[in-house]
């Protein structure tokens, strides 16, 4: 008794130290627990040594765990009342309690193995549930009555849920003992317990129970509730009753509880008053600029009217578990409101938009990751913080070349000098960008949104930076080394592990599919597809896989280029066509150059080989016919690669018989100069010739 007594005193000159325990995981099924924080820190695997255990939480019996964190010894239970009940081989309306005495022995053993130090005590002691919010006691009241003692009070509860229990003798057969715990205004009954024993030869008894205070009509906090209990009177030997009852409440009874209708109250030396907090939790905050991404600092948060803390980005608050709505307020900045459900330790992230942004961007991705080369669209949905900043709203995107489309609410909206214009916000839209992945690495670009107000006076300005990386694709790819008309290989290499079917289209720039296959891959399979060109020209080659596209644009130039189209030459000159020959294959080609006409008798032709991976030009001369009817002629020229025509096209033929009678039968080509060189040679020859005369 004066072990509890000491204790008592403890309890009630440190119920205002603030409590800096460290947050402990709740056991499996655990409903309440005791916290006795101790005047000093202790090693646990020396406590657990001293206690012959070798966890630091360890059952203790049946419904009670304890749990050593190297601060405070906590007893965990889980049964509600458990923690409250007297020990065992103690009288019901001891001063002693369970996790007191759990605790007392505990302290005992570490002062004895010198885990602590002989001067150690529990400086607080409070208990905690994680679903009572509003209480701020536990009490424990305890008494004995006896010979037809009455006793009767009233308390007032913070939690609907009351505990008895009483171990009392009836000396008379007839004798009765009384338990009533009733709702005081409306007087109803809700446990009442009249014991006879005619003969039975059972005069000591005990019994406990919970009463459930809401199942009186309604019931609200501080709901008053009398007791009411009474022994049987005594005839030859004593009557009597030992009592206990547990109660959580908002009300200080450190000096007693007054009793009712003329009968004796309740002692403050019959009560145990234990400072009570509901589980409080680790809610860490990650609070950014929504616009720029940087952490913020100073920011008030608010649950109701009251500021239950000012926090900085990284800043965590202590929360009891259940839904809180709060609100986060910082100068410059739109406030916000976000509700947390707290069910334990949790993270919550606040974007906070300036008060120069007309728009919160929500369901924005974060990480976005893109495979090279692929088709992305970004979608996302704007909203407007107030409706008097957002008409004639435009979106800009700077910072991303391959924009392929904008589209609001799903319509297409067609760029004006670079900019797309939305129109007047009044409500949520979505809003997406589709565009082609570049290369590997990281990049970025801005989402811009500019508004004003109705009259256009004030101008607001919101951007949002996107980060994007784009990812190496999950297969290798081995294009040609030059696409040429006809067959072309392309290899793909699996390199992720996995299995999936790749197809590959290919798509002349209207978008037209013109050649198409597929392949299901297997874990670091390799396959050659043939790609088949139809002719020279720009094409998108797509690859599709598990929903993913990837998309290169090739261009097919022509393996025989005509050099010039047009050529002069006058009557009687040798004039000469020009034809670059590319060979992109591995293997030696043979061409016949045919050129054909009405100003040539049959045809000229000229036959010649292609190394693998060059090229060539081939001069192919002919003579232009004298006394000509016109002055202007097209020819066909031909190149075969055996009987099939590779290439065709015309050259056109310009007869330019102006000028003196003297002239070079030159045509326009290579040889052109060379004739040039050979009449300068020769007038030279002939100059001199006259000077030795």
């Amino acid at each position: 008794m004066k072990k509890a007594g000491v204790l008592l005193a403890l309890l009630m000159l440190f119920s205002l130290i603030s409590f800096t325990g460290k947050q402990v995981s709740a056991i499996d099924g655990e409903v309440i627990r005791v916290v006795f924080e101790l005047s000093e820190s202790y090693d646990i695997q020396k406590a657990l040594s001293v206690l012959n255990q070798t966890n630091s939480t360890y059952q203790y019996d049946e419904t009670t765990w304890v749990i050593l964190d190297g601060q405070n010894v906590i007893i965990a239970s889980t049964d509600m009342w458990d923690l409250f009940k007297e020990p065992s081989n103690s009288a019901v309306d001891s001063s002693e309690w369970k996790a007191d005495s759990i605790a007392s022995q505990i302290l005992q053993k570490f002062i004895d193995g010198g885990v602590v130090s002989a001067d150690a005590y529990y400086r607080r002691v409070v208990v905690q549930t994680s679903f009572i919010t509003n209480a701020k006691y536990v009490y424990i009241v305890h008494y004995f009555i006896k010979n037809a003692q009455k006793r009767e009070f009233i308390i007032k509860l913070a939690y609907p849920r009351v505990f008895w229990r009483m171990y009392a003798f009836t000396a008379w057969d007839h004798g009765q003992t009384v338990v009533n715990i009733y709702d005081y205004l409306t007087e109803d009954n809700t446990v009442s317990r009249e014991y006879y024993y005619k003969g039975t030869g059972k005069p000591h008894h005990t019994r406990e129970g919970e009463v459930l205070v809401n199942t009186w009509q309604s019931y609200i906090q501080n709901k008053s509730v009398a007791v009411y209990t009474e022994t049987a009177e005594h005839y030859v030997d004593d009557s009597w009753m030992h009592f206990r009852l547990v109660f959580f409440s908002n009300e200080d009874y450190s000096t007693g509880i007054e009793g009712i209708n003329g009968h004796t109250g309740v002692a403050s030396t019959e009560i145990i008053k234990i400072e009570y907090e509901p589980i409080k939790y680790n809610v860490k905050f990650s609070i950014k600029d929504a616009l720029t991404g940087q952490g913020l600092s100073e920011v008030k948060v608010k649950e109701g009217d009251a500021v239950i803390g000012t926090i900085d980005d990284g800043g965590i608050l202590k929360l009891p578990k259940g839904v809180h709505n709060l609100t986060f307020e910082k100068s410059g900045y739109w406030s916000v409101q976000k509700t947390v459900d707290v069910q334990g330790d949790t993270s919550v992230t606040v974007e906070m938009y300036p008060s120069s942004a007309a728009f919160i961007f929500k369901d924005f991705p974060s990480n976005i990751s893109i495979p090279e080369n692929t088709i992305y669209t970004l979608s996302f949905t704007i909203s407007p913080i107030d409706t008097s900043g957002t008409y004639n709203t435009y979106l800009t995107i700077s910072g991303l070349s391959d924009i392929l489309e904008v589209r609001k609410n799903g319509q297409l909206i067609s760029p004006e000098s670079g900019k797309y214009y939305l129109g007047d916000i009044g409500g949520d839209t979505q809003i997406s960008i589709k565009f082609k992945a570049g290369s590997v690495g990281t990049h970025s670009f801005t989402v811009t949104l500019t508004s004003n107000d109705a009259i256009a006076s004030k101008t607001y300005t919101t951007s949002k930076q996107v980060v994007y990386k784009v990812e190496p694709l999950p297969f290798s790819i081995q294009f040609p080394s030059e696409w040429q008309v006809g067959a072309n290989e392309l290899r793909i290499s699996e390199s992720s592990g996995q299995s999936y079917l790749i197809t590959v289209i290919l798509r002349d720039k209207n978008g037209t599919e013109v050649w198409s296959d597929s392949h299901a891959f297997g874990p670091y399979e390799a396959y050659t597809f043939q790609v088949n060109v139809p002719s020279e020209g720009f094409y998108t080659l797509e690859l599709q896989w598990n929903g993913q596209v990837a998309v290169f644009d090739i261009q097919v130039n022509p393996a025989i280029t005509l050099l010039i189209q047009t050529i002069t030459a006058r009557e009687g000159d040798i004039a000469t066509v020009q034809v670059k020959i590319r060979n992109p294959s591995s293997e030696t080609k043979y061409y016949t150059i045919v050129l054909e006409g009405p100003i040539i008798e049959g045809n000229v032709s000229k036959s010649v080989s292609v190394a693998p991976l060059s090229e060539k030009t081939v001069d192919l001369a002919f003579q232009v016919p004298n006394d000509l009817t016109y002055d202007a002629y097209d020819l066909t020229l031909k190149v075969l690669e055996g009987d099939s025509v590779q290439f065709q096209d015309t050259v056109h033929l310009i007869i330019d018989n102006s000028g003196s009678g003297f002239s070079f039968p030159i045509g326009e080509g290579s040889d052109t100069w060379l004739w040039v060189g050979v009449g300068v040679f020769v007038l030279l020859l002939f100059i001199a010739a006259l000077r030795r005369r």
